[in-house]
């Protein structure tokens, strides 16, 4: 069964496709700018989401390793370059890896989470909120979870190493990818064993129980979607936005579920400003 494209899902390179492992760190390239966040030197932890990998944040964090600011990202279980047993693949897991991160780092951090990575930002907020000194949710997907209907994440739970049904799914849910960002997005995604695909959709889809209680997160939100994100569509993105009325709304043009890779300098731009306000 095709997906429709009115229905919403989730989903640098670093500059050679290479794939990220363990956690890596970017040290300031220049001097930093005289906002006060510049000043602080905040560290940022991007979470990548659903079948991607933490280099696919590349085009953000060297826009920011230009201002001064240090970033981090990482693999998640199963995706990317870890592998891992279906057991092994939970919004609790990839939590206890994040934050297992951010620890080696230093809390309190930014967290910067992308679709499913959202719900992993959210959850350690919650879990955890003295490690997190603001989020920024990036075309999210609710911690509670979708509750999509079997007729729709069916298609979704069968893309393991369906080449052109993940292009499809890239193109349908995107702004205009051009051939090089596609390829990008397509590599990370066929590194993904199918039953693990299986095992992560039914993860976003499901949610975690915290994200059905109130927040226990107060610290500052910024929630950002593309215009033409066909997944992550304005009542979807409503749902987070009812469960943090401090958040602020972004919302990018020329963009989809992907706007740090289509309008990264704006997704750039906005994580710095965020991070210099805290």
């Amino acid at each position: 069964m095709s997906i429709d494209a009115a229905t919403p899902l989730s989903t640098s390179k670093s500059s050679n496709f290479d794939t990220i492992a363990a956690p890596t760190s970017e040290k300031a390239a220049a001097a930093p700018t005289t906002t006060s966040a510049l000043k602080q030197n905040p560290k940022i932890v991007f979470i990548h989401g659903f079948l991607d990998r933490g280099s696919v944040w590349w085009r953000v964090r060297d826009q920011l390793r230009a201002l001064g600011l240090i970033s981090e990202t990482i693999d998640l279980p199963g995706m990317g370059g870890v592998k891992a047993a279906v057991s092994d693949i939970s919004l609790e897991r990839y939590a206890d890896a994040v934050s297992a991160l951010i620890e080696q780092v230093g809390a309190p951090v930014v967290l910067v989470g992308q679709s499913m990575g959202s719900q992993v930002a959210d959850l350690i907020a919650t879990r955890s909120p003295d490690q997190v000194a603001g989020l920024v949710l990036l075309a999210p997907v609710p911690l509670g979870g979708t509750a999509l209907p079997d007729e729709v994440v069916g298609p979704l739970r069968r893309l393991g190493g369906d080449r052109d049904g993940l292009s499809g799914l890239r193109n349908m849910f995107s702004f205009s990818l051009d051939e090089e960002q596609s390829a990008e997005l397509l590599s990370s995604a066929l590194l993904v064993e199918p039953q693990n695909v299986v095992r992560i959709v039914d993860t976003w889809n499901v949610g975690h129980p915290s994200g059905r209680e109130p927040a226990r997160y107060n610290g500052p939100v910024l929630v950002i979607r593309g215009q033409a994100d066909g997944f992550t569509t304005s009542e979807l993105a409503g749902v987070t936005l009812a469960r943090y009325p401090q958040a602020r709304l972004l919302e990018i043009e020329h963009a989809g579920h992907w706007p740090h890779v289509e309008q990264s300098t704006k997704v750039a731009e906005a994580v710095a400003d965020f991070a210099s306000n805290i």
